[in-house]
Parts: C-alpha cells; sequence; structure tokens
C-alpha cells in the first residue's frame, strides 16, 4: 500500500532542508498540527542508521536497498531513495523527463532493482 502524502508537504509553508524540515511563520493551523503530529512519529527513527546508509531494506531475497540508492522503478522511471520509513515504505525523489525532480511516497514493491 503507498503512504498518502502528508497535505503539510503541498503547503507554501513547508521547508524541506536537509536535517531541519520546519513550517515558517504564519502557516495555518491544521498544517501546523498535522506537521507536529508527522515530527512526533519521526522520533522512533534511529537518524544515524539512516543517514550512515545502514538500514537496508531487503526486496525478496537479493537486492538491499539503502538511504540514498538510486533505483530502477517497476514502472520504468529512475528514482532515488530519500527516505526510508520503515521496511515497506519510503520516499523517492523521482527523475522526471524535463530533468526536474518530484517527490513521492511509495514502497519497496514498486523498485524493480537497484542501479550500480
Amino acid at each position: 500500500m503507498i503512504a498518502e502524502e502528508p497535505k503539510f508537504m503541498s503547503s507554501p509553508y513547508f521547508v524541506m532542508e536537509f536535517g531541519n524540515w520546519h513550517l515558517l511563520p504564519g502557516a495555518p493551523e491544521d498544517i501546523v498540527k498535522e506537521f507536529e503530529e508527522f515530527m512526533a512519529n519521526d522520533d522512533e527513527f534511529d537518524d544515524d542508521q539512516f543517514l550512515e546508509g545502514r538500514q537496508p531494506c531487503l526486496i525478496g531475497d537479493k537486492m538491499d536497498v539503502k538511504l540514498y540508492d538510486t533505483v530502477l522503478l517497476k514502472d520504468g522511471r529512475k528514482a532515488v531513495v530519500i527516505e526510508i520509513f520503515d521496511d515497506t515504505d519510503c520516499l523517492f525523489d523521482i527523475s522526471l523527463p524535463d530533468g526536474q525532480y518530484e517527490q513521492k511516497f511509495g514502497t519497496f514493491d514498486q523498485i524493480e532493482k537497484k542501479v550500480v
């Protein structure tokens, strides 16, 4: 199952700086509440292990994917794993044809193979 992207992530008040996600002043109350709940749940992960790439997620019996690995998705697009939430869910930075990137929540089931 693909996790639904939180609404705050598409808010103009949300700033996604590496290691410093935050909201700008004046964010609506519902956005602030959702953001704070999301960030409170983020404490269950060991950031040091994720940053050092020592938290592999096994896909089938043959592939382990770590933070910042480049992967080929089953739909043919290339992506970088930019967040690992558990052993099934992650956040992809997907390469678009125009050279831009799109961030999407997804699952490891969507990965065809790791790109070396």
